[in-house]
C-alpha cells in the first residue's frame, strides 16, 4: 500500500438525504465523516447533488426531477472531469438513480459505499421498484464497500461482471465502521487519475 494518498476529485452523493438536510440523521452523520475523513486524507470532495431519491419511485411528480438534475450534472462536467463518483448508502428506500447514468456517461469510476443488497424486498409490491432500480446501481459501480457479511456475499452473484467487494472492518465493534476505512487508489485499480 503507498505511504499516502494520491488526490482525488471526488463527486459525493447520498440519495437519501442531501448532505445539506436541515434534520440530521445517523446516515448523515456517517455521510459527513466519510466527507470529511476523505478530505482530510487530501482529497477534493464535491457534493454530486441534492437530489432526494427516498421512496422516489412513488412519486411520480418528482421523476422529472431525476431527467433534469443527470442532465445538469452531466453538462456540469462535460469539461471539467472529476476522478470519481462515490456513492454513500443505496438501498431500496433511497436507490442511487444518477450513479448508474452520469458515471457511465462520464466515464469515471463509479464506487458505492455502504452498498445494501436485501432480496427479501423483490418480494413486495411497495418496495420491488426499489430493490430493481438499487440492483441496477449496484450493478452498475465498480466497487461495493459493504458492512454486512450478507451483502459481501450476495453482491458478487447478483453481478453480472466482475465486481470488487470490500467488507469495511473496526477492530472493536465488528463490521459497522469505515474509520478504518484508507482510500488509495491503487487499491481500486480502475481508478486513473486525470
Amino acid at each position: 500500500m503507498p505511504s499516502a494518498p494520491c488526490p482525488l476529485r471526488i463527486l459525493f452523493y447520498t440519495p437519501f438525504k442531501p448532505l445539506g438536510h436541515g434534520h440530521p440523521s445517523g446516515d448523515l452523520i456517517t455521510a459527513r465523516g466519510l466527507i470529511e475523513y476523505l478530505a482530510g486524507q487530501g482529497h477534493q470532495v464535491l457534493p454530486a447533488s441534492s437530489l432526494r431519491c427516498r421512496w422516489i419511485y412513488w412519486k411520480p411528480w418528482l421523476w422529472p426531477k431525476v431527467m433534469w438534475e443527470r442532465r445538469r450534472l452531466s453538462r456540469q462536467f462535460s469539461q471539467d472531469h472529476p476522478d470519481l463518483w462515490f456513492t454513500y448508502h443505496t438501498y431500496y428506500k433511497a436507490p442511487d438513480l444518477l450513479g448508474p447514468f452520469i458515471p457511465t456517461r462520464r466515464k469515471i469510476p463509479y464506487v458505492i459505499f455502504q452498498g445494501i443488497y436485501a432480496t427479501k424486498r423483490k418480494k413486495k409490491l411497495r418496495t420491488w421498484p426499489g430493490y430493481i432500480l438499487n440492483k441496477k446501481a449496484l450493478g452498475a459501480c465498480q466497487h461495493v464497500f459493504t458492512n454486512k457479511r450478507v451483502d459481501l456475499v450476495n453482491l458478487p452473484h447478483q453481478r453480472k461482471r466482475e465486481v470488487h467487494v470490500s467488507m469495511i472492518a473496526n477492530q472493536s465493534h465488528g463490521l459497522s465502521s469505515y474509520m478504518l476505512f484508507r482510500f488509495y487508489p491503487a487499491s481500486l485499480p480502475f481508478v486513473q487519475r486525470s
